[in-house]
């Protein structure tokens, strides 16, 4: 059986780049459908639409609101939502711990001699 709509070949665990992002936009403003846009990319047509839904803003366009895509909010929300996903201590932010650790086994060290 040959299914043409698998993704098991399509970049798994990989973020969208800006020009990607970009891409995004200018085919959503020539109504080009999502699937088309996926495909293109090589992406999951639930990607794109997460995108579209982080990327999308409201503006207002000769008095009437218009909800629109843009490459730039969505790159903006995506470096915000990365910003807390990975652990940035640094050594200097645990300087009292490793003060103590560092005491304690000096101590240590002087007993047992």
């Amino acid at each position: 059986m040959d299914y043409t709509n698998h993704n098991t070949s399509l970049r798994t665990n990989k973020h969208l780049s800006y020009e990607e992002r970009f891409y995004i936009e200018k085919q959503l403003q020539a109504n080009v459908p999502k699937s088309a846009i996926a495909k293109a990319l090589g992406r999951s047509r639930t990607t794109i639409h997460t995108e579209i839904k982080r990327g999308t803003v409201v503006q207002i366009k000769q008095g009437t609101s218009v909800l629109m895509y843009l490459a730039d909010r969505g790159q903006g929300s995506y470096e915000a939502s990365r910003k807390g996903s990975f652990n940035t201590l640094k050594a200097g932010a645990i300087e009292a711990f490793l003060a103590t650790v560092y005491h304690e086994r000096h101590s240590l060290t002087k007993l047992e001699s």
